[in-house]
């Protein structure tokens, strides 16, 4: 039967039969997001090979590689959106990953993103150390924040659509976050530091008054756009690295040194002291790399539909 199985007609009469079967392969940006579009597939019953698209060909890596690659009923190609989603066709790799049904993307700025998802991160926090309840809101928190930040990278993503990516770039809008530290007060994060380096960074572009951000932001609204969520649309690995992780170890070592100082009802944390006693960063790492929380997020649902359409296409 295995001969059988293994012979050209077999797998074409397979095929044609179960177009979802096919045997196909997926190119990704790098290894780390294997796991990400793998799981994505499973979900939605497609078989296929996922693999890092950095051919050792290529000097290219990363999403260059893989759009390097000709996308095929049977090579599916899988990118971060980085801006390409809300610049729609205003260039022509934004217009290709946009248009071609084989090209599939995060839709949030990149799979870190996902691994920052609002609602879930307080799970996180729990499976890292149980208590009944925790004392900080990160929804709130993280609403707070991109609303604040949402208004200069609306100018940096006009930028891009303008073809002016030399007067703003990616790089110019992270350096406005060198060395920020947040300070918490209480149960909240005090983000007028935030505020001030926002207002700064305007008034150092005067283009940044003329232009008409709000009618700008109304034509991105159709395509799914909230200032709410604008952390989902900002570079990821700096949210990762400089927003959401050191967030999450801080509540991690105060409800340590809650617990130490007696401060923590030893029977709600119960078995889990042990966890609590010892250092999260590693746990909280490895927990926030591999959750699945953000399956809930709207953009995940279009990534579903995506490839729903790929596949009925087939």
């Amino acid at each position: 039967m295995t001969h059988l199985q293994n012979s050209p007609n077999y797998l074409s009469a397979e095929q044609a039969l179960n177009p979802n079967n096919r045997r196909r392969r997926a190119f990704v940006e790098s290894e780390t997001d294997i796991p990400f579009w793998k799981h994505i597939f499973e979900q939605n019953q497609v078989k296929i090979k996922v693999k890092a698209g950095n051919s050792s060909e290529s000097t290219k890596r990363g999403k260059l590689a893989v759009l390097e690659e000709e996308e095929s009923e049977n090579l599916w190609l899988c990118v971060d959106s980085d801006r390409d989603y809300w610049v729609q066709d205003a260039t022509e790799t934004s217009k290709r990953i946009n248009e071609i049904p084989y090209i599939f993307q995060t839709y949030v700025y990149a799979v870190e993103n996902y691994q920052c998802y609002a609602p879930s991160l307080s799970q996180v926090l729990l499976e890292a150390v149980l208590v009944d309840k925790l004392n900080f809101d990160f929804e709130e928190f993280l609403e707070e924040f991109s609303e604040i930040v949402a208004p200069l990278w609306l100018y940096l993503l006009w930028m891009k659509v303008q073809g002016r990516t030399g007067e703003y770039s990616v790089t110019k809008f992270k350096a406005v976050f060198t060395d920020l530290k947040l300070e918490k007060e209480g149960n909240k994060i005090d983000l007028s530091d935030v505020s001030q380096r926002i207002k700064a960074e305007k008034v150092k572009y005067p283009d940044f008054f003329e232009i008409k951000i709000d009618e700008f932001k109304e034509s991105l609204e159709i395509l799914g756009w909230n200032s709410k969520e604008a952390y989902l649309h900002i570079y990821g690995h700096f949210l990762f690295d400089n927003i959401v992780f050191p967030l999450l170890n801080e509540e991690y070592s105060t409800i340590r040194h809650e617990y130490k100082e007696g401060f923590l009802d030893k029977k709600v944390v119960g078995n889990y002291g042990k966890e609590v006693s010892s250092d999260g960063k590693y746990k909280i790492s490895h927990i926030l790399k591999s959750h699945k929380g953000y399956m809930s997020s709207k953009w995940m649902d279009k990534i579903h539909t995506d490839i729903q359409k790929a596949i009925e296409s087939l």
